[in-house]
This record gives C-alpha cells, structure tokens and sequence, in this order.
C-alpha cells in the first residue's frame, strides 16, 4: 500500500508531503490546490506507464507544471501581508514527485538547467 505521495513544483504546490490512509479526501476552498493534487498524481501514473511525454504535453509542456510562484517566500508573504507572486527564475527548474509504500517507493525529477549554465560539452565545439 502506498503511505506517501510528496510533490514538489508542481504549479501552485511548492512542496506537499501527504501522508496516507486506505481512504483520503481532499477539500479545501476554490484555489486551494486540490486539482492541483489530482493533476499531479495523474502526471505521477502516467510516468510509470511510460506515457509521460504525453502527458507533459496535455499540461502545455513541460515549463507549465512548474511552481509558478517565487523561489523564496518572505515572511510577510507567509503573514499575509503581501500576496503570492510568481518571478524570473534563478535557479534550475525542477518538478519532482514520488511515492512510498511499505515495500517499495519511487520517485522523478523532471526539469531542466537554468538557460544561463552552459555545459562544457556544448561549449567545446
């Protein structure tokens, strides 16, 4: 049985670890994440029955799954304070999820390198 799912980057979820039960209900008000949530999980089977490209490309690629807010969170932001709002990013690009279960557990980290770090390989030529 699966005991855990963890997503991270994925559009509006930064970083979730949801422990789980034989059942599980998610609710939550309009905007919360819950879609969010199934569309993630939807992306995690699809992944494992070698139909991720597919899939990425239902999402509108690949760049489209990923957080959209910013990297770091101000203190004033997690207040209240100041809304949530997305920024260039900084750093590599990077939607990871996976699962554990009693006996086994998986996990994938799509993503790519920031446009700015070039690799040698491809700079040698």
């Amino acid at each position: 049985m699966i005991r855990t799912v963890a997503i991270h980057g994925y559009r509006s979820l930064r970083e979730l670890v949801l422990p789980l039960g034989q059942l599980n209900i998610i609710t939550g008000a309009n905007g919360s994440g819950k879609s969010s949530v199934y569309r993630s999980l939807r992306l995690l089977a699809d992944v494992a029955q070698n139909a991720v490209v597919a899939s990425l490309a239902r999402e509108g690629g690949l760049s489209s799954t990923f957080w959209a807010g910013p990297e770091t969170i101000a203190r004033s932001v997690k207040q209240g304070v100041h809304p949530v709002e997305g920024l260039a990013k900084r750093s590599t690009a990077s939607l990871k999820l996976g699962f554990g279960g009693d006996d086994y557990g998986y996990s994938i980290d799509l993503g790519y390198p920031h446009p700015r770090r070039r690799c040698l390989a491809w700079t040698r030529g």
